[in-house]
């Protein structure tokens, strides 16, 4: 099991702390392509799973009042292609419940949308950021850019 946390702050420079205790799955070798029809084989790569799980006990809690415990349910799969090329595909779940405190329960819908859109969206990014790079090294890569023959 895996705590993850994460520190992002509000439109109003206020701190927030996400906490996450997930499980992760993995499974490597022949898997079931991403595009429905192509390559009824399957292709190889590696897939990892992280699935919510429930804190050891409650000294691993967060007891700020600031810090809040979130759901997910994420993956992400490589798929290794022909020429050196890797396909990435990434799918996430996140909930996370907080309470508004006073003065922010007093602020219109609007403006709390735009601030919990953006707290999830820092989260969001944190979150990818920290998955990629458990997986950075299955990662093949190739040029960009065409190679140039001839004169040149």
């Amino acid at each position: 099991m895996y705590k993850w946390v994460f520190q992002v702050n509000d439109p109003r420079d206020n701190p927030i702390t996400a906490v996450f205790f997930v499980r992760q799955l993995e499974d490597d070798g022949n898997l079931d392509s991403p595009h429905p029809g192509e390559a009824p084989g399957g292709l190889t790569g590696r897939c990892i799973r992280w699935v919510s799980a429930e804190a050891p006990d409650e000294s691993h809690l967060p007891s700020e009042a600031n810090a809040f415990v979130g759901r997910t349910d994420s993956r992400i799969c490589l798929y290794h292609l022909s020429e050196g090329r890797t396909e990435v595909h990434f799918e996430t779940d996140i909930t996370l419940d907080f309470t508004l405190s006073f003065p922010l329960n007093m602020m219109p819908e609007g403006i709390l949308k735009f601030m919990t859109e953006t707290v999830m969206s820092q989260i969001m990014q944190q979150a990818t950021e920290s998955m990629l790079s458990q997986v950075q090294g299955d990662i093949q890569c190739s040029s960009a850019r065409p190679e140039q023959g001839g004169d040149g």
